[in-house]
This record gives C-alpha cells, sequence and structure tokens, in this order.
C-alpha cells in the first residue's frame, strides 16, 4: 500500500493563499474612496496564534478610514486557519482605481518586503469610478 502525504510547505502555501483568495472576494472597494478618488497601499500586520488562527490586528500603514475599516473587517471574518509559526506578519493591499479603458489609473509598485516582519502577499482592490453627478441648482 502506497501513501502520500502533504509537506508542512506546501500546506502552509495552500492556507495563505486561501486568505488572500478569501481577501479577494471579500474586501470591497469602499464608494466613499470611489467617489474621492482614494488610491494607495497599506499594511497589515497581523499575529497567528497557536490555535492557528489570526489576531491582534493592526494597520502598519494606513490608506484612508474607509479602507482600513474594509480590509480590517474581512480580515476579521477570516474563517480560516493558517498553518504558520506563532508569530507576527504583514500583508500589503494596493487599492486602485481602474478607468473606463480598464486600466489603473497608476501603476502598482510593489512593496519593499525588506521594510515588514514575515511578509506574506500583497493584494491588488481594483475600484471602478463612479459617475459623477453634477448637482442642477435652479
Amino acid at each position: 500500500m502506497t501513501g502520500y502525504s502533504q509537506s508542512s510547505a506546501s500546506k502552509k502555501d495552500s492556507t495563505i493563499n486561501a486568505f488572500k483568495d478569501y481577501l479577494l472576494k471579500k474586501t470591497r472597494y469602499p464608494a466613499v474612496a470611489r467617489e474621492n478618488d482614494t488610491e494607495g497601499d497599506m499594511a497589515i500586520c497581523f499575529k497567528v496564534g497557536k490555535d492557528k488562527k489570526i489576531g491582534e490586528i493592526r494597520i502598519v500603514k494606513g490608506l484612508s478610514a474607509e479602507c482600513d475599516s474594509a480590509v480590517l473587517l474581512s480580515i476579521r471574518k477570516f474563517p480560516g486557519i493558517l498553518e504558520l509559526h506563532s508569530k507576527e506578519y504583514t500583508i500589503g493591499i494596493h487599492y486602485r482605481m481602474q478607468k473606463g479603458d480598464g486600466k489603473p489609473d497608476a501603476l502598482i509598485a510593489p512593496f519593499n518586503q525588506k521594510l515588514y516582519k514575515r511578509f506574506l502577499f500583497e493584494a491588488d482592490i481594483i475600484g471602478y469610478a463612479t459617475m459623477h453627478k453634477s448637482s442642477i441648482v435652479y
């Protein structure tokens, strides 16, 4: 009988990828941020406990109250576990607006990962420009 086991490295990678996919699906570009053309980068730090769950979340580099709240809410609601050691980790989030031609308004430069503790990944949250309504005054 032949048995196969999954290495700890692939378990680690699969849980990190699941976490990233979850954030990309659940984090929305806040309407207020889209209306104000808010773009930029943010870095979030969190600890993984002995139970492999995320805790002690803090913003290292914020963007705006709306964008910060959207990411924090998504992270807090993450139902899974991370196959990582009980340490502090960092992720980066890029918020960018997309023009009508389908291209982002600004280039997305990667994070300098050396500036952050145990950088796991960076994710792009793309927003679509809203139609600006002008007021008609009589």
